[in-house]
Order: structure tokens, then sequence, then C-alpha cells
């Protein structure tokens, strides 16, 4: 059987809207890393746990398991500019980023719409990516609209789907 093409597994992805998360710890000198990802997903509630994809040669990949700890910051829809900066290579992309430490240590960033903090439980290797699975030590939210993605670019969520999804939680 042929497998897909990266660009026809690309654009088919792409169809399917995600939310927007910044992931966060800290390096052996204890300065803030992180980096945007897309592929977070719960997947216990009973033992809270949930699961990030890292691609093996990302940059701060031996911090993260290196640290035992991380956040996962889901970015609210007016923090396009957090998602461009964890994304960027620059070497001075952090600095004046508003954080605080959470519970485990791991940076919070300032205003993200929901914050799960984690406690590092197991690395998996599948193809080139480490999935890491964390155990939720603490998670908080707020009321607000999230960052979307949809075929490759920033969208809104329609506001009545927003105010049907708090309705329902309230």
């Amino acid at each position: 059987m042929k497998l897909a093409g990266f660009t026809e597994m690309k654009q088919a992805c792409s169809c399917f809207p995600v939310g927007v998360a910044v992931v966060t710890s800290r390096n052996a000198s204890g300065e803030l890393i992180g980096l945007t990802i897309s592929s977070f997903t719960s997947i216990s509630l009973d033992p809270p746990l949930i699961l990030i994809c890292v691609h093996e040669n990302s940059r701060v990949l031996d911090s993260l398991v290196g640290s035992g700890c991380f956040t996962v910051n889901v970015l609210a829809s007016d923090q396009q500019h957090m998602s461009k900066i964890f994304s960027s290579h620059a070497a001075d992309r952090v600095e004046n980023i508003g954080w605080y430490p959470g519970a485990r240590g791991a940076p919070v960033l300032a205003d993200a719409l929901a914050v799960i903090e984690c406690q590092l439980r197991e690395v998996v290797r599948s193809a080139d990516r480490r999935i890491l699975i964390g155990e939720v030590v603490h998670a908080v939210s707020r009321d607000g609209f999230p960052l979307v993605r949809f075929r490759s670019s920033y969208c809104e969520i329609a506001t009545e789907t927003i105010q049907a999804a708090n309705a329902h939680t309230n």
C-alpha cells in the first residue's frame, strides 16, 4: 500500500481546526524555554494525563525531558504574537515575556486562556516525534476565546459558538 505524501497529508490535516498552545519549561540553567504546539490532547481524567508531541530535532526537547515538568499554556485569541515568538528560532525570542513559576517550577505564561501544569510521566518514541505524557498537577482556565488555526492560518471561532459552549459549561 502506498502511503500519503507529505503535501497531501499536511493539507488534509490542516482541515482539522486546532487550538494553539505554548509548552514551557526551564533548561538546566533555569532559563525559560518553550515551543508552540498544536499536537496536544487529554488522555485520561483519572488519573489526569495529557500528551504533547515534539519533533525529535526540537531545540528544547532535551530540556523538556530533563526538567521533568512542563506547562501547556493554551493561548487566547489575542495571543497570536506569543505563538509566533515561541515558533521563532531567534536566540533572544523569550526576552521580556511575562511569566511566573508554576506549582512544579515550570513557567506559566501571563494571560494564557488555560494553564495545565504537568509532571513528566513517560516519553514514547514514534517516527520522528517524541510523545511526552504528563501527569496534570494543576490546571486553571479563564473566560475568553481560544487562538485557533485552520488551513494553516490563524482564525477565530464564531462568537455564537463560544457563547453556546460557555452556557453549556456554566
